[in-house]
């Protein structure tokens, strides 16, 4: 058993759409289904809309600004998770925002076996979904107008990925 642990991070192709006021989520997301606040438990239920097909052609693992957590690929890595017969894996296809159309180059991947729980939580930053204690923060998030002090907060304890 080894004792090393592997991050693969996407490059940022674009914002998911809409962008304004983030209405991707409501585009994308069962809003009902998780916390409004923190997004802990939202569960997906249509597919991510995109701007363009995305231009770099050499970036096989692509990520968007605002979801760190969705991997999307291009057609070869799909191709290679096949024929290696990889499971708990399956593939769908976003959508251009202005035209409903599926893109034709990339794929959103869903990892959809859970495994029993791995996650060793003793060195990652967590943050807590409640209303902020730190009288700096709130008068930073009071002048940009953010939502995240009108709540609902679920308390839910969020873990941050490893930085290192």
């Amino acid at each position: 058993m080894s004792d090393k642990w592997y991050l693969i991070m996407t490059g940022q192709c674009g914002y998911p759409q809409p962008e304004s006021g983030f209405g991707y989520l409501r585009a994308t997301y069962a809003m009902h289904r998780g916390c409004p606040t923190c997004r802990v438990g939202l569960v997906q239920d249509n597919a991510f809309r995109f701007r363009a097909e995305p231009k770099a052609k050499q970036g096989q693992f692509i990520g968007l600004h605002w979801v760190p957590d969705q991997v999307f690929v291009r057609g070869p890595v799909r191709l290679a998770f096949e024929k290696e017969k990889i499971t708990g894996i399956r593939f769908s296809r976003p959508v251009l925002h202005s035209t409903g159309r599926r893109l034709k180059t990339v794929f959103q991947m869903h990892v959809e076996a859970v495994l029993p729980e791995g996650l060793m939580g003793s060195n990652l930053a967590t943050e807590i979904c409640q209303m902020p204690t730190d009288k700096v923060e709130v008068k930073i998030l009071e002048a940009v107008g953010s939502k995240l002090l009108a709540g609902p907060f679920c308390g839910k304890t969020k873990h941050h990925f490893p930085q290192s």
